[in-house]
């Protein structure tokens, strides 16, 4: 087996600013079982630290036909309070390669519906 590279960069809607502190999880096969492989928490930059995953060989790739991708598939979930989460599947990761994987999270909608005045419908205004 050889080796890729993940590195998640985490930022507001319209990548305005960094998130610190999200949460992210990758998962993926690993000795032929699916499994959590790392989680890590964004840096003041937003990002992840770069994580080793283990890939097929880079000559995997010239096979015609081959049975099996000539890369490995990982899923990444980021989860911060006060944002949807989300998640992203099947992301390749080939030998020799740091992917990076920009996220934008989208903010939570304040619950509009607490605002509302009790008065709708009738009463004085």
């Amino acid at each position: 087996m050889e080796t890729g590279y993940i590195i998640t960069e985490v930022r507001s809607r319209g990548e305005a600013l960094p998130i610190v502190g999200a949460t992210v999880t990758v998962s993926g096969y690993e000795a032929g079982e699916f499994k959590v492989l790392n989680v890590q928490l964004t840096d003041s930059s937003g990002s992840t630290r770069p994580f080793e995953i283990e890939t097929p060989p880079r000559s995997e790739s010239l096979i015609p036909d081959s049975p099996e991708p000539p890369f490995a598939i990982i899923n990444i979930e980021i989860d911060k309070s006060g944002f949807l989460t989300q998640i992203f599947a099947e992301v390749p990761i080939f030998s020799g390669i740091t992917t990076i994987q920009p996220v934008q999270l989208i903010p939570l909608i304040p619950d509009v519906h607490r605002n509302v005045d009790s008065n709708i419908g009738g009463g004085e205004i």
